[in-house]
């Protein structure tokens, strides 16, 4: 068989290269659909093989999207945005699922499982919903919507999707940095075609979305009931508007007998889904309600294991983001009961989800402090990648006092191994002493130069209150002798090259 790649871009130098890395794995052809790109994404995208089509933009994704399948000769499309990948170890399952669904024709497509990842938070997982970027090139199937466009299937005759929960794919287009301008751009899409056709029903969810992420949170549950009431499904979305509508009364403190209900009723609905059990946990431990939280997590972890699989890519997959947190409040609530070995492996679990969540990170290491450093570091090595994490680690046992623990990791990210940190975790206080007299010092003198670089030179009153008094004489000289200019630019040039190595020494502090 023949497989198309497509895909719609506007200025994705960033991500065009991945995008083509991982189709060129599995497609015969690559086709990019360009709507305005100011950068080099064309230029990449060629360079990489791909037949690249201008396509003047009119606010309408599927308009872009089916232009591309027109220009599609493959069987199979599959139609990927440019900030989302299969990871290469899908790679061989899609083409496994795809030998088997091509000669059966009443499969005409694949729901895969889409997994948002925050690129700008160590890829933290944001949450997974089912969505088809696989399917068969037939006339009968094109997009509709111009935002958050979908598939229509116009053809009868019993055709189906076909659930393959194991060929995941990953967006990093929710990334924090991103996320709002395509946010607010989706919101004038929908209120300029709401203005000229009225708002519809299927408009509700979208509308949820965007008010959610640019943090209205108030017109979020307005529209989040809305679309719990109209009973509208979009498929790999189911329960998406109830944990939406959780999240946002939560991030308006609203009462927990109410979020409790709302909880419920969604669990009544989603009996499956184990993202209840465990909100209700959370909310309970926030409460100091510990021996309904205890129940309401082990609840909720044991959901997680046995859940069904088709049920898992069809509904919305919030538990998931809510595990390493599970694991961290067992953690504490074993810690309370005095099972300091059970509370290390509850966070030890959470890590492995989430290796970067500080908090998580803290109390691991706290419950795993009293062995040796050799011992803590061989735990460390099993969770991260002892050089490619040696900076983050570093950090975290700098904060967490980790002493020979931080040494080691500190020497690996390269932070070198003088400075006030290495000093202190050593123990040697006497040269921690003088890196942080020296770092004082600059201080003080960056305090002066951003004074007089402001225009307060007059005003000393509150900088006087700071400085030692060598500094108080070397500000008021400074203050006085206006008329020698020569001599002020050379003061503040001295300050400017001191105040530049202390940054330098901050970047590298040990």
């Amino acid at each position: 068989m023949r497989i198309s790649a497509c895909v719609i871009v506007k200025n994705e130098e960033e991500n065009i290269a991945r995008w083509l890395a991982c189709v060129q794995q599995i497609a015969d052809e690559y086709i990019v659909i360009d709507t305005g790109s100011t950068d080099r994404t064309v230029e990449l995208a060629e360079q990489g093989g791909a037949r690249v089509y201008p396509f003047v933009w009119c606010d309408d994704f599927s308009a872009a999207k089916n232009f591309a399948l027109e220009q599609a000769s493959g069987e199979w499309i599959i139609f990927l945005d440019a900030d989302e990948y299969f990871p290469n170890k899908v790679i061989p399952k899609l083409k496994h699922r795809l030998q088997e669904y091509h000669p059966n024709r009443k499969i005409v497509g694949i729901i895969s499982r889409l997994l948002n990842i925050d690129k700008d938070d160590n890829n933290r997982f944001m949450g997974a919903i089912g969505q088809v970027r696989v399917f068969r090139n037939m006339k009968s199937l094109r997009y509709a919507g111009q935002i958050h466009e979908h598939l229509l299937n116009t053809a009868q005759g019993g055709r189906r999707l076909q659930v393959a929960m194991e060929v995941e794919i990953y967006h990093t287009g929710y990334s924090q940095s991103l996320i709002q301008k395509k946010l607010r751009r989706n919101l004038r899409i929908l209120q300029q075609r709401i203005s000229q056709a009225g708002e519809q029903v299927e408009d509700y969810l979208y509308l949820m979305d965007c008010y959610f992420g640019l943090g209205d949170y108030e017109k979020a549950i307005e529209y989040a009931h809305k679309t719990i009431d109209s009973k509208i499904s979009f498929v790999g979305m189911d329960g998406h508007a109830q944990d939406t509508l959780i999240v946002a009364m939560i991030k308006q403190q609203r009462p927990q007998e109410e979020i409790l209900r709302v909880i419920d009723m969604a669990a009544e609905q989603y009996p499956a889904a184990p993202e209840y059990p465990l909100r209700k946990g959370i909310l309970y431990w926030d409460s100091r309600e510990y021996l309904q939280a205890q129940a309401c997590l082990q609840r909720g972890l044991q959901m997680q294991k046995t859940v069904d699989a088709k049920a898992t890519v069809c509904m919305e997959d919030n538990a998931r983001r809510l595990l390493p947190y599970a694991y961290m409040y067992l953690g504490k609530l074993a810690e309370m009961q005095f099972q300091p070995q059970a509370a290390a492996e509850y966070f030890l679990q959470g890590l492995e989800i989430y290796p970067y969540e500080q908090k998580i990170f803290a109390c691991f290491y706290q419950s795993i402090r009293g062995n040796t450093p050799a011992d803590i570091i061989e735990l460390l090595n099993q969770v991260y990648d002892k050089k490619e994490d040696a900076a983050f680690l570093a950090d975290v046992l700098y904060q967490n006092q980790a002493g020979k623990v931080y040494l080691y990791y500190a020497k690996l990210a390269g932070c070198g191994e003088k400075g006030t940190h290495a000093y202190l975790a050593a123990g040697r206080y006497d040269a921690a002493l003088i890196c942080l007299r020296d770092e004082l010092d600059s201080l003080y003198r960056l305090g002066i130069l951003s004074a007089r670089e402001k225009g307060i030179a007059q005003d000393t009153a509150a900088l006087s209150l700071l400085l030692p008094c060598k500094y108080k004489e070397a500000w008021g000289e400074l203050c006085q002798d206006k008329e020698n200019v020569s001599m002020v630019a050379e003061i503040l040039q001295r300050m400017q090259k001191e105040i530049m190595m202390f940054g330098e020494k901050q970047e590298q502090p040990i």
